[in-house]
């Protein structure tokens, strides 16, 4: 199971096609500690939240179950 944070920045990575492109890419990137909190909604369903200074575009994600971490698309 991966967490939020490493899962945005797997796919950060994977907008670039070279590891060159990713290396100069990174100074772009905002540089923000990045640590997932899990808060719940009114209904008692799990939230997962990253903040929105890291500049992933995404700062909730929802999952479908306790063990589920996919990306909605």
């Amino acid at each position: 199971m991966l967490l939020l944070p490493t899962l945005m920045n797997l796919k950060r990575l994977g907008e670039h096609a070279t590891v060159a492109q990713a290396l100069a890419a990174a100074p772009s990137y905002p540089n923000v500690p990045v640590t997932s909190t899990v808060g719940f909604d009114a209904d008692g369903a799990p939230i997962v939240r990253i903040p929105a200074e890291a500049g992933y575009g995404v700062t909730e994600f929802r999952p479908k179950d306790a063990g589920h971490y996919e990306l909605e698309r």
